[in-house]
């Protein structure tokens, strides 16, 4: 009897387990190699069972598996990207599936498996839509065909673009959006001369779902994953509410979004120093 109710107590403890991801650019590798000490800290008191990283350049497989495991992550993957800066994913479990994603498109996608999720990471093209529409027709495939199997589906990583869930605060970035009309190299983001919203549009058209919105909405936080006051144009917080957009993200399937428990965009302190993003934190019950 007592070795029933401890088996029962354990399958219920563990079907009530949450999981915890984190996505973050951390800027050619924290902040171009000068704040890994304080990247590390603070991934480290995350206690994340998922990390996604972008801009991981100074690195390679070795280093960053060595990192990640000062945060407890025992398993980790590197993608040296043809093009475009690394790619980096840790686990505090088993990763299977691996899948370096590249053929035809500038910048590709990670695809793996870990504890019973199918995860894509990407860093999509952030000079030209041109190019972002290049990148999600080809990896619009591969997710439509893991959805279709109703299993676990993460799409997280810097999109680079905009989403249709903040057009109010997006019809607010005038000084931004005249910036990018009158800046040569900035237009060619632009859709009409306007912002574009088309990229995180396919991607929910999918059949994926957006999270930081779903839990945030209304709140100040959803504001913005970029830019921090790293950058020396955003000397300050006032100045940075005329710039500050989502361009990162997480998705997931429509169940798995059903299972949100929380969701952050944090801000201030070391991550004003780490990287010009702001990470994104979500979590999933089981």
């Amino acid at each position: 009897m007592y070795k029933f109710l401890l088996l029962l107590y354990v399958t219920l403890s563990c079907g009530a387990e949450s999981v915890k991801i984190i996505t973050y650019n951390v800027l050619y590798g924290f902040n171009h190699g000068k704040n890994i000490q304080e990247g590390q800290a603070w991934l480290k008191a995350q206690q994340a069972d998922f990390i996604a990283l972008q801009e991981m350049k100074g690195f390679d497989a070795n280093k960053f598996a060595q990192l990640a495991k000062t945060w407890g992550h025992e398993h980790s993957y590197f993608y040296k990207r043809p093009h475009g800066m690394p790619l980096a994913f840790s686990s505090r479990f088993p990763i299977s599936e691996v899948e370096e994603l590249h053929k035809g498109v500038k910048r590709g996608f990670l695809k793996l498996k870990c504890r019973g999720i199918d995860f894509i990471v990407l860093h999509m093209t952030s000079q030209r839509l041109s190019a972002r529409r290049q990148e999600l027709n080809y990896i619009s495939p591969t997710i439509s065909e893991l959805l279709k199997k109703k299993g676990k589906v993460i799409v997280l990583g810097d999109f680079n673009s905009l989403s249709p869930r903040d057009m109010k605060h997006l019809s607010e970035l005038d000084d931004l959006l005249e910036e990018m009309r009158n800046t040569p190299r900035k237009k060619p983001n632009l859709n009409d001369n306007n912002f574009d919203i088309g990229i995180m549009t396919a991607f929910e058209d999918l059949g994926l779902v957006e999270l930081c919105h779903q839990q945030l909405q209304g709140q100040k936080d959803l504001q913005g994953s970029f830019p921090s006051t790293l950058l020396e144009k955003i000397p300050n917080k006032e100045i940075q509410e005329k710039y500050l957009r989502r361009i990162d993200f997480i998705l997931s399937d429509a169940i798995s979004a059903k299972n949100l428990s929380q969701a952050a965009i944090p801000k201030e302190g070391d991550l004003e120093k780490i990287s010009d993003h702001y990470p994104i934190i979500i979590e999933l019950n089981n």
